[in-house]
């Protein structure tokens, strides 16, 4: 689980705090 969301933050799909360049 926690795989998968550091990888989507990874890959930038996860708009969180920081926006994909």
């Amino acid at each position: 689980m926690f795989m998968l969301l550091l990888f989507s933050i990874e890959l930038g799909d996860f708009d969180l705090s920081a926006s994909p360049t």
